[in-house]
C-alpha cells in the first residue's frame, strides 16, 4: 500500500510539472508540447516505441482534459479526474521499474 502511495504521489508531482511546463510553452502547439514532454519521459524511463506511442496518447488526453478544466473556470473536479485517469493509464503501460523512476 505504501509503495502505491509513493508511486501515485510521484506521478502527481510529474503531472503538475508537466502542466507548469506546458503553460510556460504556451507558444507551442498542444501536440508539440505533449510530444516534447513524452520525449523527455521516453528518455528518462527508457520507453519502448510501443510504450512511447501509448504514453503520448495518454499525455495528449491529459492535456486536453486540463484545457477543458481551465475553460470551465479551472474546474478542480475535472482536473482531479484527469490526473487520476492519467495515473491509471500510465500504470497500465509502464513497468514497475519505470513507475519507480517517476517518483522523482
Amino acid at each position: 500500500m505504501e509503495i502505491k502511495g509513493i508511486i501515485f504521489g510521484g506521478l502527481i508531482i510529474v503531472v503538475f510539472a508537466i502542466g507548469i511546463k506546458a503553460f510556460a510553452q504556451s507558444k507551442l502547439s498542444e501536440e508539440k508540447a505533449v510530444k516534447r514532454t513524452t520525449e523527455k519521459m521516453a528518455r528518462h524511463l527508457n520507453l519502448t516505441v510501443e510504450q512511447k506511442d501509448k504514453v503520448y496518447a495518454i499525455n495528449l488526453q491529459r492535456s486536453r482534459a486540463h484545457d477543458e478544466a481551465y475553460q470551465a473556470g479551472r474546474n478542480k473536479e475535472i482536473i482531479v479526474q484527469s490526473v487520476q485517469k492519467w495515473e491509471k493509464d500510465l500504470k497500465n503501460v509502464l513497468t514497475v521499474e519505470q513507475q519507480k523512476h517517476l517518483q522523482v
